[in-house]
């Protein structure tokens, strides 16, 4: 029993407890935190370093492989989301993505091309009221009697 008293009076053996205590604090939390910081990925460090050019090249092959792959719709979706809706258009009009041409066109601006392109996609009334919102009431009337 001498033998566990004299333990306690040794100067590291404080010190040991304390880092024991430390260690099985720390695994009985560590699984229930999570930290989220800035993403540090090759391409993040590559854009930085070599700027827009090689972001913009990137986009590109990306692009460029959904419409090889005949995914049109993610093509243009990346197109979107990198705020270039003509070529977007262009995009989802050569894979007959109507309905998304047309939600750009309308974006855009160009009712008439947009109310064109519902028509397309088989949507009728949301291309009747296109037409009426632009000014074309007649139009809009025949195509609401269809």
């Amino acid at each position: 029993m001498d033998l566990v008293f004299s333990l306690f009076d040794n100067p590291y053996v404080p010190w040991i407890v304390l880092a024991l205590a430390i260690f099985f604090a720390y695994r009985f939390i560590a699984p229930r935190l999570t930290l989220r910081g800035p993403g540090v990925s090759k391409d993040d460090v590559l854009g930085k370093v070599l700027g827009a050019s090689y972001t913009e090249a990137k986009l590109q092959k990306q692009i460029k492989r959904y419409q090889k792959e005949g995914n049109f719709l993610a093509a243009g979706r990346l197109l979107e989301e990198n705020r270039r809706f003509a070529e977007a258009v262009e995009t989802y009009v050569e894979g007959e993505e109507y309905y998304a041409a047309a939600t750009n066109l309308e974006r855009l601006g160009h009712q008439d091309r947009a109310a064109e392109m519902f028509l397309k996609a088989g949507d009728h009334k949301k291309a009747a009221q296109i037409l009426s919102d632009s000014g074309k009431p007649a139009r809009a009337a025949a195509l609401f009697l269809e």
